[in-house]
């Protein structure tokens, strides 16, 4: 692991930490924000995320997008 990978690592460890204390809904704000933009973008929409932290809200929108995938 170099230098860049274990200080990202250390980093996000601690904001994963951090966020989750000063939001104690943080883990259930992902599927409600995902059920949201699904109700009001349409299939082909694209989504620019910004300041992705350690990047939950991707795997959230990502996990979600395969299940849905795999029921069509």
């Amino acid at each position: 692991m170099d230098f860049q990978q274990e200080r990202f690592g250390k980093d996000a460890a601690a904001y994963d930490e951090r966020i989750r204390k000063l939001f104690p809904f943080y883990e259930t704000i992902h599927p409600a924000i995902n059920a949201t933009l699904r109700a009001v973008l349409g299939a082909e929409s694209e989504l620019v995320i910004v300041a992705a932290g350690t990047g939950a809200e991707i795997v959230e929108l990502g996990a979600r997008s395969i299940r849905d995938c795999k029921r069509q």
